[in-house]
């Protein structure tokens, strides 16, 4: 894994939590 593919996948997990938590 790149260092870009890194941190699109933890942006994602972050998203992906906050989205959640709203529902």
């Amino acid at each position: 894994m790149s260092e870009e593919e890194c941190i699109n996948f933890i942006i994602n997990l972050v998203i992906n939590r906050t989205y959640e938590s709203m529902i």
